[in-house]
């Protein structure tokens, strides 16, 4: 069994995250068929939520930028097609979508509403102690381990 998750994903859409409320109704808006995977300017896949300017750089078109922050050695700014560093920051931080785009896991269209982080806290415990209740229903020897 598990001994732990990481999540980060539904954590952005909750009141508590920092990010601008534009960005986190991207989470909240986001469809399966907006979810797209493209490589980041240091060649990692990375998945986004699909908008104008997204669209854009996946059609093959640099954007206009200076490299302000040199933040990877291994991102060589005269030949991607963007600043990585300043895209998110146009939309997590400014809320500008027409400047930049959104990174997300594989999870966001789930997100359905944009909730405190207690509500999330009690959401995910509530179902794991639910998942562990059929467990020891159908397996006695399964040991709980969430309380």
């Amino acid at each position: 069994g598990a001994a732990g998750v990481q999540m980060g994903t539904r954590f952005v859409a909750t009141d508590e995250c920092d990010a601008h409320d534009t960005f986190k109704d991207q989470f909240v808006k986001c469809r399966e068929e907006d979810v797209v995977i493209i490589t980041s300017p240091v060649g990692m896949p990375l998945r986004a939520i699909r908008n104008e300017w997204l669209q854009d750089v996946i059609d093959g078109n640099r954007k206009q930028f200076k490299c302000s922050y040199k933040c990877l050695h291994t991102c060589d700014f005269r030949k991607v097609q963007y600043c990585i560093a300043d895209a998110l920051y146009q939309a997590d931080v400014l809320g500008n979508l027409y400047g930049g785009f959104v990174i997300c896991g594989s999870t966001t269209p789930r997100i359905k509403e944009v909730v405190r982080v207690q509500a999330l806290i009690d959401e995910l415990v509530g179902g794991a102690e639910r998942a562990m209740d059929g467990l020891e229903a159908a397996i006695p020897s399964v040991e709980r381990v969430v309380s």
